[in-house]
């Protein structure tokens, strides 16, 4: 393995324990009722908003490009009818060996915050290996209001 290799994934290694400390709810048995996750990831110019609603097969789920350098993908896990977790990945889509994770933080219930954007991340900044390139990202949890009995 060459000294830069080394260097760009330790790099990418402290980024994600920096980005994550603190940053995750604590976890709980039991789960949080469905809803749905809203994320912005912002490039340069560009942001792209996502909805990523509950699903039982991650590997289903696609990373979205943000511009030319970076991907995102938003994975809410779902299991019976509760929510497992939320899997954030980020990558490098502008290496030669890509794509590159550089960042992932996994939220579990019970989840924080409100609707507002981004009331369950905050924003956070992930930078590109290569010419240290930005992307920002935040995300917010909606939970859908549990049903009621109708009155006789």
């Amino acid at each position: 393995m060459t000294r830069s290799l080394r260097a760009t994934r330790l790099s990418a290694a402290l980024l994600i324990a920096c980005a994550s400390h603190g940053q995750a709810s604590t976890s709980s048995s039991a789960g949080t009722p469905t809803g749905k996750l809203h994320c912005q990831a912002r490039y340069s110019s560009q942001t792209v908003t996502l909805e990523a609603a509950p699903t039982t097969d991650p590997y289903a789920v696609q990373a979205v490009a943000v511009g030319k350098r970076f991907a995102f993908k938003a994975v809410v896990l779902q299991r019976g009818d509760q929510v497992d977790s939320i899997t954030l990945s980020t990558y490098d889509t502008d290496l030669p060996e890509a794509p590159v994770m550089l960042h992932q933080v996994v939220y579990t219930p019970p989840f924080q915050g409100n609707e507002q954007l981004p009331s369950l991340t905050g924003w956070q900044r992930v930078y590109a290996s290569g010419l240290g390139r930005e992307m920002r990202f935040g995300c917010a949890w909606q939970a859908l209001a549990p049903l009621k009995e109708p009155t006789p």
